[in-house]
């Protein structure tokens, strides 16, 4: 049974992520069958959204990292919402996604991702939060008290969940819930930093680039991580992919993607892959060497 629509989709992102939120709208609107409505935590017009004032910071991390737990209190604790991270993009139609989550959970999140972050395999049997379905009526907790308690460095952790390295830790894995609150969605709905290829996980329908230094659209910042960072990164042709779409779409423009190679906030490679797809678009003729669109 469908879930009603439209999907709303909550994207925790900030003015150093604005193309990725923008790449990450296009590959969501691409391949969705639902209509869909979007709140980001900022945006070029309006800046940081008002809710980012009410409950205060959480310490650690970015400053978009408390967003997610706000949600709730955005839909006004009635429906449905999915939470995603701008440095995403999804492959497979939302609409599924937002029909996974059964009424008796609080959530749905991937509690045993598969990939990398940085040089290590992601942890285990913890909830990945970057990417949640929400039964927002259920998930009625204080944001404020919530924050303060971490902030202050008091364990958040329930008996039963999975204990954190930290109380920011705890939060960002939900660990402050029952893990019976919790819905586990398949690994497929959070890859982190690599495609699943085999023939037993090789379903992919959302790629996460959750490290930071190894961003594809990140300027080269540390040595170690060069070889991996900006165009070089293994996984940047899916993210080309849907940028050169997007251009083509009329999604992004090249202009946009100069102010932020300009501000640093991107590799200047993202420019001339800007500069390509529009070239295509003008010609009407796709160049032979235009990256496939799709995993």
């Amino acid at each position: 049974m469908s879930y009603p629509g439209p999907i709303r989709v909550f994207i925790g992102t900030e003015p150093l992520q604005y193309v990725a939120s923008e790449v990450l709208k296009h590959t969501i609107l691409k391949h969705c069958s639902m209509g869909v409505e979007f709140v980001e935590s900022w945006t070029p017009a309006d800046g940081w959204h008002p809710v980012m004032d009410v409950f205060g910071d959480l310490k650690g991390g970015t400053k978009f990292s408390a967003f997610r737990w706000m949600v709730p209190h955005l839909a006004f604790h009635r429906g449905r919402a999915i939470y995603l991270d701008a440095d995403q993009v999804v492959l497979h139609d939302l609409a599924v996604l937002w029909n996974t989550l059964d009424d008796d959970h609080h959530l749905a999140a991937v509690c045993n991702a598969t990939g990398v972050f940085g040089d290590k395999q992601i942890e285990q049997n913890h909830c990945q939060t970057s990417v949640m379905v929400m039964n927002c009526g259920r998930c009625n907790w204080d944001v404020a008290d919530l924050f303060k308690r971490a902030n202050s460095g008091q364990d958040v952790t329930v008996r039963g969940a999975v204990r954190s390295k930290s109380p920011y830790a705890a939060v960002m894995q939900a660990a402050f819930l029952d893990r019976s609150c919790i819905q586990e969605l398949a690994p497929a709905w959070n890859r982190h930093g690599l495609l699943q290829t085999d023939e037993i996980n090789g379903k992919n329908y959302l790629l996460h680039w959750s490290h930071v230094e190894t961003q594809p659209y990140r300027r080269a910042r540390r040595r170690r991580f060069r070889d991996r960072s900006g165009p070089d990164n293994p996984t940047a042709w899916v993210f080309e992919s849907y940028l050169w779409d997007a251009v083509v779409q009329g999604a992004i423009k090249p202009a946009a993607i100069k102010a932020e190679v300009e501000l640093k906030h991107l590799d200047k490679h993202w420019l001339t892959v800007a500069k390509r797809a529009q070239k295509d678009l003008e010609h009407a003729e796709p160049q032979a060497d235009r990256p496939d669109v799709g995993i």
